[in-house]
């Protein structure tokens, strides 16, 4: 799941020993601060120190900063600010990341969209607890972004496993410019139309989305 950026741009040869970077799964890439920029040892104020950290966009794929979305191409260098409550954390453009929040159960699904090309993502999903997966008790649900038309394709999922909900809500977030994470697109899903038919949430990007820094 951690991977220095090498394993998935071994093309880039401006990759290699950047040591302060890594991709988290396939979609996110993570720059943790490693120096001080706020406070050093005993909690000393650090005084004059920039609050940016150099950046590394590995080339062959544009970059959505996961906070405001501002897409950056690819094959360059960037100084990100780093303000002391936000980790630079970049997603590869066309990525379609589902996430889990701790307030809700499995009844409700948040997906994010990071636009700028077509992706796809297969979601697992199984009981949680037990052996039951080893004999294949589960689902895997592909989900699709289609950059043309702007729509999140929720497919059929595939194999089945004891408690699976019986219905869910799907909040669909593109992450754009002016939008940031906070509009949304629910639709609730029972488990008879989730296994009938695909399902397609439009998103409808705004123009903004096709531009990049």
């Amino acid at each position: 799941m951690f991977r220095p950026l090498a394993f998935d741009f071994g093309h880039d040869p401006q990759v290699t020993g950047v040591e302060d970077q890594f991709m988290l799964g396939p979609a996110l890439m993570a720059c943790p601060v490693t120096r001080p920029q706020w406070f050093g040892l005993d909690a000393v104020p650090v005084r004059d120190a920039p609050q940016t950290r150099g950046v590394l966009l590995p080339s062959g794929t544009d970059w959505v900063d996961v906070w405001d979305g501002t897409r950056h191409e690819g094959g360059r260098r960037i100084e990100a600010p780093t303000p002391v409550e936000k980790l630079p954390v970049y997603a590869r453009a066309g990525s379609v990341v589902p996430c889990a929040r701790p307030d809700v159960g499995p009844e409700e699904l948040d997906v994010l969209v990071f636009p700028g090309a077509d992706g796809s993502f297969v979601l697992y999903e199984d009981e949680g607890d037990g052996w039951d997966y080893e004999q294949g008790a589960g689902t895997r649900t592909e989900l699709r972004w289609d950059e043309a038309d702007g729509t999140l394709t929720v497919g059929r999922p595939v194999g089945d496993y004891p408690g699976r909900p019986v219905r869910r809500v799907v909040r669909a977030r593109l992450v754009e410019p002016g939008r940031g994470w906070a509009e949304a697109s629910a639709l609730w899903l029972t488990a008879e139309q989730q296994q009938r038919q695909e399902l397609r949430i439009p998103l409808r990007p705004s123009r903004s989305s096709s531009r990049r820094s």
